[in-house]
């Protein structure tokens, strides 16, 4: 797997852990909610999660950009000798 490969392969996991997490706090807020407590923090933390994915998934489309144009450039490996 090529180093370009891994980071794409990285962000994925990334994004993957990162919606799990949203998720989770998502939850935790609507169990605050439920009885009564505070979930101010919960959502400021919240916001902060769903912006982290934003950017990670804006990361994940420039990298895939990178790589593709990367890989219409390598010299083909039949063409060389």
């Amino acid at each position: 797997m090529s180093d370009g490969n891994q980071i794409l392969a990285t962000v994925r996991r990334y994004i993957l852990d990162l919606e799990e997490r949203v998720e989770k706090q998502k939850a935790l807020i609507e169990r605050l909610a439920a009885s009564g407590r505070d979930s101010t923090q919960a959502k400021q933390t919240l916001r902060a999660l769903a912006t982290t994915l934003a950017l990670t998934r804006e990361h994940l489309e420039l990298q895939t950009i990178i790589e593709t144009r990367r890989n219409s450039l390598a010299p083909a490996a039949d063409q060389t000798g």
